[in-house]
Formats: C-alpha cells, sequence, structure tokens
C-alpha cells in the first residue's frame, strides 16, 4: 500500500490544479487560511460521486456505451462494480487524474494526504451519521449509522478545526473550529454549523468507557440537527480499509442502493444526480436537481436517460466529471 507516503511536489501541483488553485497562490497565507482555501475549493471542484459502488471500472469508455443501461441490481450481482479504493494512489489517480469523484473515505483520506503533504498535522477519525438529515432529533428522535463515515482534524496558528470534503450535503464548505459551540456561517444564507462536547446520544449514554466525542450540528432555521459524532480516536489504514470496505460492499450500507453525485455550487446551493433501488428492487429514474438548502427546494428538475452516454454526458457537463 502507498498510504505511508507523502504526495510528490508534482502530484502537490496536479492536486492544486485538480482543485482551481496554484502553490504560489496559497503560499502566502497563513496555515489557517491556506486550510480554508484548500477545503472550500475541494468542494467546489470535486463532487462527492458513489458511481465506482454501481458501476464497472472505465464503464464511460465502453464501445457499447450508447447502448449499456445504468444498472444498479446491487443483489442480483450481474454486474461487477469497480469499487471505491482508499489507496493513496489510487485514489489520486481516480480523483485528481482521471477528474472522477469519490466519497468520504477515499476524498477525505486523500485530502488528509495533501495536507500532510503540506506540511499539515492531520488525524483521520471515525464518525456515525446521523440518520434524519436536517431534522429536528427533538421529534424524530435519535438514530444513528455505524462508524461508516471519516473526518479530520487539522491544526493550525489559530488551534485545531474539523474538516470534512466528503460527507456528501449539509455539510460545512468551511474547517469548523473544534471550540464547543462556536457557530461559523457558510456559503448558504442562514445556515451555520457548530461542534458540541457529548456522547453520542441512544449510542454512548450507558457507557462509562467511552472516549471524547464530538457532534457536528447543522442549524436548520429553527434547531440545532446533528450531522455525525465523532471520535478523537485516529484511524490507521487498515481501519479505514475495514470501514470503507462496510460501505463500498455490505448489502444494508446506505450506498450500496443509492448512486449519488453532487456538488457544491458557489452561491451555496448543491446540483446533485440520483438514482436509487427500492426494497422491491424496482431503479427509480436517474434524477438531476439544484437544491436551495435555504428553502430546501429543488429546481432545474430533468432526468437522464439510464445509458453509459447519457449518464456520461450529464457528469461530464455538470460536475467537471472524468477525463478531458
Amino acid at each position: 500500500m502507498s498510504n505511508d507516503r507523502l504526495f510528490t511536489s508534482t502530484e502537490i501541483d496536479e492536486y492544486l490544479k485538480r482543485i482551481g488553485l496554484e502553490r504560489d497562490g496559497i503560499s502566502s497565507l497563513t496555515a489557517s487560511e491556506r486550510l480554508k482555501t484548500l477545503h472550500l475549493n475541494h468542494i467546489l471542484n470535486i463532487p462527492f460521486d458513489t458511481t465506482a459502488i454501481h458501476l464497472p471500472a472505465k464503464w464511460w469508455a465502453s464501445e457499447s456505451a450508447e447502448t449499456d443501461r445504468v444498472d444498479l441490481d446491487h443483489k442480483n450481482n450481474r454486474i461487477h462494480p469497480e469499487l471505491v479504493s482508499v489507496d493513496c494512489d489510487v485514489a489520486f489517480n481516480n480523483i485528481i487524474r482521471e477528474r472522477r469523484g469519490g466519497y468520504c473515505w477515499s476524498l477525505n483520506s486523500c485530502f488528509a494526504r495533501l495536507l500532510l503533504s503540506l506540511g499539515f498535522q492531520v488525524s483521520q477519525l471515525p464518525a456515525r451519521v446521523f440518520y434524519y438529515r436536517n431534522q429536528n432529533p427533538e421529534t424524530t428522535g435519535y438514530a444513528w449509522t455505524p462508524l461508516c463515515h471519516t473526518c479530520l482534524t487539522v491544526d493550525t496558528e489559530t488551534g485545531k478545526f474539523v474538516c470534512d470534503v466528503g460527507f456528501g450535503g449539509g455539510s460545512s464548505a468551511y474547517p469548523i473550529p473544534l471550540e464547543m459551540k462556536r457557530e461559523i456561517e457558510t456559503l448558504t444564507a442562514g445556515e451555520k454549523f457548530r461542534i458540541v462536547d457529548e456522547k453520542c446520544i441512544n449510542v454512548d449514554a450507558s457507557s462509562t468507557d467511552q472516549g471524547a466525542g464530538f457532534t457536528v450540528q447543522r442549524w436548520c432555521g429553527e434547531w440545532w440537527s446533528p450531522c455525525y459524532h465523532f471520535y478523537l480516536s485516529p484511524l490507521l489504514f487498515k481501519d479505514i480499509e475495514v470501514f470503507s470496505w462496510y460501505t463500498t460492499v455490505h448489502q444494508e450500507a446506505h450506498f450500496k442502493s443509492r448512486m449519488v453525485v453532487t456538488i457544491l455550487q458557489k452561491d451555496g446551493s448543491r446540483r446533485s444526480l440520483t438514482c436509487s433501488i427500492d426494497e422491491h428492487g424496482q431503479q427509480s429514474d436517474i434524477r438531476l436537481h439544484t437544491r436551495n438548502h435555504t428553502t430546501g427546494q429543488d429546481t432545474q428538475v430533468s432526468y437522464v436517460a439510464p445509458t453509459y452516454a447519457a449518464l456520461s454526458e450529464t457528469l461530464k457537463h455538470e460536475f467537471r466529471w472524468g477525463p478531458c
């Protein structure tokens, strides 16, 4: 595995170019300013992307792309999907050189390697996601996924920040200070985030042995809704492989029955492509839309033909996706 090495100078430049930056443009910034710039540009330029969970390797280059159909039949295994790799070299090739996206384990692992290569101190941590995103936990109750998410803590001259370029939607465009209940605003009007020091409600409440845990919360107009709960327990690469394997392969994992590609826009809205399979094995249409997170309304809604060619063209046009 290549995950014990730093990126070369050439690879750093390739990475920065992928997210719309140059080394000279960030070299004069303080560490905290540089981190904020890297984080924002990453989210604006690299999509959250689960296509590798569902589609075969190099599917977009298929000679029969005009007729090959997008098939999310995850239980009958009629196709052999590429799957998501968290190996540093493979993830770098997929995300940076092939200009695709990834999900939390590949995106945050790759971003961590970039930050380490630029001299930051970084820890990669496990997290569990709140099931009822953006809803009031006092109404829905508290329910959490397994430890199938990951985020980063990064040290700067102004303190420690939580970074996450792989949450997929409803996450902060900027690093969040690891200071209890310190609120920050992001790109979306009225949107705020904070971190709360607490045990994971309904999971750790009865435990006296659980280590430090924190909940990232998003302000939803009238209440604070949990995004995810993370633990200050740094992960080894083997840990990351195990957690990523579950998220990619296990039949009960959320994205096993849901294909998502989504990217944040500069106005704070989010452009997304979704397709899913219901409990009866019926596949939905491939839906493309823009969501305003202030109002929760979807606009610019359209549907994509379920062929490799149509999907590839849409991803390139809407998400700056794929080899140039």
